[in-house]
């Protein structure tokens, strides 16, 4: 056995020991019982989050709403909601828009999620998104750099149904500036991955796209100034 080989053993090993001590389990989270994820699906809608049906069996909302959930709180855990999500669950309070802006729906680049701000500052349809990567990419013989842009825009123009964009397909686009648009996709990536459009978990698309209509403002920050 080489040298290099044995150090990585080595380095496993004490990774695992360093795990055993401080007292963190290796073993995955437990599964929450249907009575738990039915209390967890209340418990998520009541705080803003985007959940279809509340029935104590996970689906794609639910996926959904706990993956924006860990983001918005700053924790990472993995798949449907589990006991160690509770703690956080029960801690979280309701969220409010901190600047009077009217309502808008509003995209946090640093968390990857859109949310909506109604009109007395209350937030919710709470998703996970996928924005542009910041790579740069060829469409037709430009070379550009894919970046969602930051700003205050409005929705100008829409499409229903699927569209075959020059770099992919589309799901009910809501068109905010040039190309860039706010569009169901059947891949969100849980990292910007997109070419600049926001891209929304397929379930949401057709309604989002109703809240949506033209003239909708659409607030794109850096980091959300409201959470």
């Amino acid at each position: 056995m080489n040298n290099s080989l044995n150090k990585k053993l080595l380095l496993l090993l004490l990774g695992l020991l360093t795990l055993t001590a401080s007292g963190r389990s290796l073993e995955p989270p437990a599964d929450l019982s249907e009575s738990q994820m039915l209390n967890c699906e209340f418990r998520l809608r009541d705080l803003g989050y985007w959940i279809e049906t509340i029935d104590g069996r996970p689906d794609d909302s639910t996926l959904a709403a706990i993956t924006a959930f860990r983001r918005i709180n700053g924790y990472e855990n993995l798949g449907p909601p589990n006991v160690t999500d509770l703690p956080a669950l029960e801690k979280a309070r309701p969220l409010m828009a901190m600047a009077d802006e009217g309502a808008h729906f509003e995209v946090d680049i640093r968390r990857q999620i859109i949310f909506f701000v109604d009109e007395n500052g209350r937030i919710g349809h709470i998703l996970p998104v996928s924005t542009g990567s910041g790579q740069v990419f060829t469409e037709g013989e430009k070379k550009r750099r894919a970046v969602t842009p930051r700003g205050r825009f409005t929705v100008y123009r829409k499409m229903y149904g699927w569209r075959e964009g020059p770099l992919g397909q589309m799901y009910y686009p809501n068109y905010i500036v040039g190309g860039v648009s706010v569009h169901g996709s059947s891949y969100v990536a849980a990292y910007p991955r997109t070419h600049g459009c926001i891209a929304v978990p397929m379930f949401a698309a057709e309604k989002l796209s109703e809240l949506m209509p033209v003239g909708t403002i659409v607030i794109v920050r850096r980091q959300s100034k409201s959470l």
